[in-house]
């Protein structure tokens, strides 16, 4: 082999280690990009509200439900899921016009044939299918039986050509600023605005309108989470110590669920191990032993995705070898 070959050969060698050093980068900064799976915090927040609202607390079924749709984009069925509990959620409580909002972004996105094969309660079905026909999303069935084919057709491509241009991320932001602007304490608007900002990869307006969120509405437990959650992937962990305290020591008489303290208390143990703070950790490691199951740890450890991340905490306080 010539010198020249094994000069091309080397550039070649070496270029394909920085394309694979530049994908492992990617992976790590921009993990959202290669994330498949829906974020277990949304798909947990998913099943309160539908279990709310088949416990029929609807105002709770929608403040756990507007906050999953948001980190549930681009999973269609769980997404539907939502938009349906939802929808419906609002017309038991006499709010049509959003019943109808979300009712209609459900049908748009998986139509008759999908929402079919949805796993929904009978009784929801039922539910459904009546305000479907009930807004004019779809016809009765009575209706549709018998007509030509071509009229069906005709319907259809009258219906694509009168359907409302998408509005861009631009647009999009400027009409939740502003309703941010009028009614600061809707949480739901934030989370919406955060969620644009994250899909167009501005994670500095993502990050701020979640402090935004806070500030403005500081009994909001998730979003003290979020933020802390946020400031800890970026590094600054007192900051996210602040964020995690202000759930784990509420100021008012907040109300925090067991699971969110519980994850609370796990990342902040995770804060402690990262700034070498031995003491403060062993203290947190004493109370999560005395007080939460194993099998509640291990369930909540998965959920977070911090088994490794525990195994080192353990190594760190000598309590493994």
């Amino acid at each position: 082999m010539s010198e020249k070959d094994k000069m091309n050969l080397h550039k070649k060698s070496l270029w394909g280690k920085i394309c694979v050093f530049l994908s492992v980068i990617a992976i790590f900064t921009c993990p959202s990009l290669f994330s498949q799976e829906p974020d277990p915090f949304y798909q947990k927040l998913l099943l309160q509200g539908e279990q709310s609202f088949l416990n029929k607390n609807y105002p709770q079924a929608i403040k756990e439900l507007d906050i999953a749709v948001f980190g549930l984009y681009g999973k269609s069925p769980l997404i539907v899921k939502a938009h349906i509990y939802l929808g419906i959620s609002y017309f038991h409580l006499k709010n049509g016009e959003e019943s109808e909002k979300y009712l209609k972004k459900a049908y748009e996105i998986l139509g008759e044939t999908g929402i079919k094969s949805l796993d929904i309660h009978d009784s929801v079905r039922e539910e459904l299918e009546k305000l479907l026909v009930r807004f004019k999303i779809k016809e009765p069935r009575e209706e549709l039986q018998g007509k030509p084919a071509e009229e069906s057709e005709k319907k259809s491509t009258e219906a694509t050509k009168t359907k409302p241009k998408k509005k861009s991320s631009k647009d999009l932001i400027k009409e939740l600023e502003k309703k941010i602007k009028n009614n600061p304490r809707k949480v739901s608007l934030y989370y919406e605005l955060y969620d644009i900002y994250r899909k167009d990869n501005k994670f500095k307006n993502a990050k701020n309108i979640i402090k935004k969120l806070v500030k403005n509405n500081p009994q909001d437990m998730n979003g003290n989470f979020l933020l802390g959650k946020i400031e800890f992937i970026q590094k600054h962990y007192k900051d996210a110590l602040r964020c995690f305290m202000r759930i784990l020591k509420p100021s008012d008489r907040t109300d925090v669920t067991r699971e969110l303290y519980l994850k609370t208390m796990l990342n902040t143990a995770s804060c402690y191990y990262r700034l070498k703070d031995r003491e403060r950790l062993e203290s947190y490691i004493s109370y999560l032993r005395d007080f939460v199951s194993e099998e509640e740890l291990n369930l909540t450890l998965k959920q977070e995705g911090m088994e490794k991340e525990w195994n080192n905490i353990l190594k760190f306080i000598k309590e493994i070898p």
